[in-house]
């Protein structure tokens, strides 16, 4: 442990399509990625500090590019109904990881846990690619819908 940081472990499910974070000695993932389906789910939850969201950052930037090799649209749901408040500068890194891999006809499903995180986070991520909910079945509704 360095200056007060936190070791890290990166537990990977799938070279390609899934990967897992959790903290050296922790039973629990902060988050996990993998597919169900045609549908990237992510669930996220725990404390997130700078060195988590930079090796999620890493990791869904990696799954996503291989993910476009098959087909050009994202389909994903990302469960965050379970987790707190981002610490500082969170925010901005995973929104810039966002703007800098979303496209135009992608479908992100955001699921949260009360009417005010959904108010939130529309705020925060409000991109035509993203909407929030408070159920992974209306999210998954809405990420399948048309196709």
């Amino acid at each position: 442990m360095l200056h007060g940081m936190q070791e890290a472990a990166l537990i990977s499910d799938n070279p390609h399509i899934g990967a897992s974070f959790r903290r050296l000695g922790e039973k629990a993932d902060i988050y996990r990625v993998w597919m169900d389906g045609p549908v990237l789910r992510i669930d996220a939850q725990g404390v997130w500090d700078i060195e988590t969201a930079e090796a999620y950052a890493r990791d869904i930037t990696r799954i996503i590019a291989e993910l476009r090799l098959a087909n050009p649209f994202l389909r994903a749901i990302v469960d965050r109904s379970s987790m707190p408040i981002f610490g500082a500068g969170v925010h901005e890194l995973l929104f810039h990881t966002y703007d800098h891999v979303l496209r135009s006809g992608d479908r992100v499903a955001l699921v949260v846990d009360s009417s005010l995180a959904k108010g939130q986070i529309r705020r925060i991520a409000g991109r035509e690619e993203t909407q929030t909910f408070l159920s992974i079945s209306a999210a998954r509704t809405w990420v399948l819908a048309y196709d």
